[in-house]
């Protein structure tokens, strides 16, 4: 056999998937870092799938099967192949044979329809009986059915890498003399150099790969090619190998995935923007880019079997602490990558000759989002099956990402779950909110399910408090008295029991016939109003212990309360008339809700009660009685503290009212003093 040259990229061969149009995945997993399992069917190959590339609803592979002589320096045998597979990874019909001697290394759709261009080589005979074969580039335009001989094209020059927009077509290439890119009919040099390979923006051509120095060295270089010619850009100096390039088509950024001589030394991405190039270190070196069809997302192979997922728009925020969202193959070592049509992702395994597709998480459904019923500041999501994780059969649960953003489009909530339902209170109150969910599988997402939802402005018009009525005792009843709600409010009643070694609901329903069960328990009887257009309100109210039916009641005072009800005020309490003996104890409500702690004779008014009726309710219990509770009337609003301008008035007002009083006092001791004098003349 006779010598061939090695295609550059044994392994880490580029692919085409950011130039299909077909690609749609979701982008801007910057709060995503675990990296998920992922067991793919795969088609075996009887070649190396050196690239992939989609054509219409169809996928490709192309590649070759080359034996090597034992000491690795000779082509002993080579073909190149062209594989066809559906939209869903399944192959269609056989692989095309490019020829005995023919090599494939990369390819693009065609530039009419239905078919596609594949660059590589193949073997041509000698000038004369004695000459050996030579091998030269060749381009084949293929028909997408992969029927009949295919058409080809020679080249003296060695072929690295197609690609294609529209009618626009890109080669790159080396000769015995150059580097070069061809774009149509024009072809430029680049000079000493072997670029590898290449891509198509909106207004230039990009070609990524090595220039040599002055002492044989490697430099990774990329060109942006125009009307112009081809401007250099020397990349990391440390670097001497090109992996892949990609190339927003609406930014003409490219992104360049290159690496050291050493892959696990400084290896990164390079972003170029016009005239900034910014250098992203990766902790494994990327085999192989492709760009969401919105250049918001850049997934990379890896050298460690994984396919991560990087925001283009954060993409030096990631790190040991925030991990790029990635999917790792146990037994596939994907280094070709292609974003398919209708979710599905396309992995090629040149060293396992077999190419792998799978299917990107569904969007989340049937996703509902409801102010919090008792709260202005609160929302609730669900989707799905609206279940949490717990309640799932699922071994492995999918992520789910969770955003709510304001009207003007801030984020203000975010939360990744594997529930499926979400929910906050940090929000502020009468305002519309977007809420977004997208299911999440390693470094796959699922387009967005939004939806919108406005909290509650205002809380339901409720009383002061509410009382129970009828008798503590056991074989008596008693019933809640709700008072006097906001008209459309649905009222639900609660009975909770405590004891000192705990408590727990006890009955639900406006009445609670009480049992011997009951005895001994402190009663709370709950009320809960809830309305369509404003948040609840929870209102309850404590009488007391259940006694024994045989005690008596014990007769109760009058509660009541003096003092300002304003902030920083204290209030006192008096208990009012009680039996001799009788042990009294002190619970203070702040529109009928209890005020923590707040359980002595007298209560510092802090802002928190500010707005808020306040009563005190007196416990007297006394031996040989059921205990008894009783309430004071409940104060006026407790009003702000007064400011520093208010308090100034009033200690000018004060102090005026005591030189007032000064003066008058002076005044009556001066004309009793005349009247004295006046008396004693008579």
């Amino acid at each position: 056999m006779h010598h061939a040259p090695r295609p550059l990229r044994r392994t880490g061969l580029r692919s085409s998937a950011g130039l299909a149009a077909a690609a749609l995945l979701v982008t801007g997993l910057t709060t995503i870092g675990t990296a998920a399992d992922a067991a793919v069917p795969t088609t075996e190959l009887g070649f190396e799938p050196n690239d992939l590339v989609a054509v219409g609803d169809a996928v490709f592979a192309v590649g070759s099967d080359t034996v090597w002589s034992e000491d690795g320096d000779e082509v002993e045998s080579s073909h190149g192949y062209v594989a066809r597979f559906g939209a869903d990874g399944n192959p269609v019909g056989e692989p095309l044979d490019l020829g005995d001697g023919s090599t494939a290394v990369a390819a693009a759709p065609g530039g009419a329809a239905g078919t596609l261009i594949v660059v590589g080589s193949t073997q041509v005979s000698g000038e004369d009986e004695d000459s050996e074969p030579a091998t030269v580039g060749a381009i084949w335009t293929v028909d997408a059915d992969l029927q009949g001989q295919p058409e080809m094209e020679t080249l003296t020059d060695q072929l690295n890498d197609v690609a294609t927009r529209g009618t626009t077509s890109a080669i790159v290439g080396t000769s015995s003399d150059d580097g070069w890119v061809s774009t149509g009919q024009e072809r430029i040099s680049l000079g000493r150099v072997a670029p590898q390979v290449v891509a198509i923006g909106r207004n230039a051509v990009f070609a990524a790969g090595v220039t040599w120095d002055d002492d044989g060295q490697g430099i990774a270089t990329a060109w942006e090619v125009t009307e112009d010619g081809a401007q250099p850009v020397a990349l990391e100096e440390e670097h001497s190998w090109v992996s892949d390039l990609v190339v927003d088509v609406d930014s003409d950024v490219a992104y360049v995935a290159s690496h050291a001589p050493n892959w696990y030394e400084n290896s990164g991405i390079t972003v170029l923007d016009g005239d900034d190039q910014t250098f992203v270190e990766l902790e494994t070196p990327a085999t192989a880019l492709a760009l969401s069809a919105d250049g918001e997302t850049l997934y990379a192979t890896t050298a460690s079997d994984t396919v991560e997922a990087y925001a283009t728009d954060a993409l030096d925020s990631y790190d040991d602490d925030n991990p790029a969202p990635s999917s790792w193959f146990d037994d596939l070592e994907p280094d070709s990558i292609l974003l398919g049509a209708n979710g599905t992702v396309h992995l090629a395994d040149s060293q396992g000759k077999r190419v792998a597709t799978l299917t990107t998480p569904a969007a989340p459904a049937n996703l509902t989002a409801a102010p919090d019923s008792m709260s202005t500041t609160g929302i609730y999501a669900s989707w799905n099956e609206g279940k949490h994780s717990f309640e799932l059969d699922e071994e492995t649960p999918t992520d789910y990402v969770v955003t709510v953003r304001n009207a003007a489009g801030n984020l203000v909530a975010t939360e990744t779950t594997w529930d499926q339902v979400f929910s906050t209170d940090d929000l502020a109150a009468g305002q519309t909110y977007t809420v977004t969910v997208t299911a999440v599988d390693g470094a796959f997402a699922s387009p967005v399910s939004t939806t919108t939802v406005t909290t509650h402005a205002r809380f339901v018009q409720a009383p002061a408090a509410v009382t129970v009525q009828g008798s503590l005792t056991v074989g008596s009843q008693v019933s809640l008295n709700p008072g006097t709600w906001e008209p459309g409010t649905t009222l639900s009643y609660e009975w909770y029991g405590s004891t000192s070694e705990g408590g727990g609901a006890i009955g639900r329903g406006q009445t609670l016939a009480l049992t011997a069960e009951h005895l001994g328990m402190t009663i709370t009887g709950v009320v809960t109003g809830t309305h369509p257009d404003a948040a609840g309100v929870t209102l309850d109210a404590r009488p007391g212990t259940v006694a024994s039916a045989t005690l008596p009641a014990l007769p109760a005072g009058t509660p009541r309360i003096s003092g300002t009800a304003q902030v920083g005020k204290t209030l006192t309490a008096t208990a009012g008339s009680w039996p001799a003996g009788t042990a009294l104890s002190y619970r203070w409500t702040a529109d009928g809700k209890t005020v923590a702690g707040a359980t002595g004779r007298t209560l510092k008014v802090t802002k928190a009660l500010q707005g808020k009726r306040i009563a005190v309710q007196v416990t007297g219990t006394l031996a040989g009685h059921r205990a008894t509770v009783a309430a004071s009337a409940p104060s006026t609003k407790v009003a702000a503290a007064p400011t520093a301008k208010q308090k100034a008035k009033a200690k000018a007002k004060k102090a005026k009212q005591k030189a007032k009083a000064k003066a008058k006092k002076a005044k009556q001791k001066a004309k009793a003093k005349k009247k004295a004098k006046k008396s004693r003349r008579n």
